[in-house]
């Protein structure tokens, strides 16, 4: 799965086009979800033992821990506190990446020893805080750039 979070972010769109009168909302995500998934996503969902998942809630940390694990949130988070600007780019296109990092990261996490503006919950409709990550990693970004220390 490329991007579990923005996997999550359509799906709840899509879902919250729907509702049935006496249905909650978290047995209609909990219904539809096997249905947004394919290939090895839609294969490790199935063998879930059947009850093991109750409530949304539930569903999405053991999608995110399977498909976004921890450790990829350590990183994003140590390259998020360390991001810096390019000399080659704009505030702007700066301020863009970083939004977009911001997004990456779809685990709940405290910055722990960042700066205070990095101490917030950036929820969106899928609930889920925001981390980001650092671009001087050539492979990760694609765009090269130099480390400003």
């Amino acid at each position: 799965m490329e991007d579990p979070n923005l996997h999550l972010l359509v799906f709840l769109e899509v879902c919250d086009t729907l509702k049935i009168n006496g249905v909650s909302t978290d047995a209609i995500r909990l219904r539809l979800f096997p249905f947004s998934l394919r290939d090895k996503a839609r294969a490790w969902f199935h063998s879930l033992p059947l009850g093991s998942i109750t409530t949304w809630d539930e569903l999405t940390k053991v999608f995110l821990a399977k498909f976004f694990p921890p450790s990829k949130t350590v990183s994003l988070r140590n390259q998020i506190t360390s991001f810096t600007q390019r000399e080659d780019e704009t505030l702007y296109e700066a301020w863009e990446w970083f939004k977009e990092l911001l997004r990456l990261c779809p685990h709940p996490a405290k910055m722990d020893g960042g700066p205070d503006f990095l101490q917030w919950s950036n929820s969106t409709s899928a609930d889920h805080d925001r981390c980001g990550h650092r671009r001087d990693t050539h492979e990760q970004d694609g765009r090269g750039g130099i480390q400003l220390d």
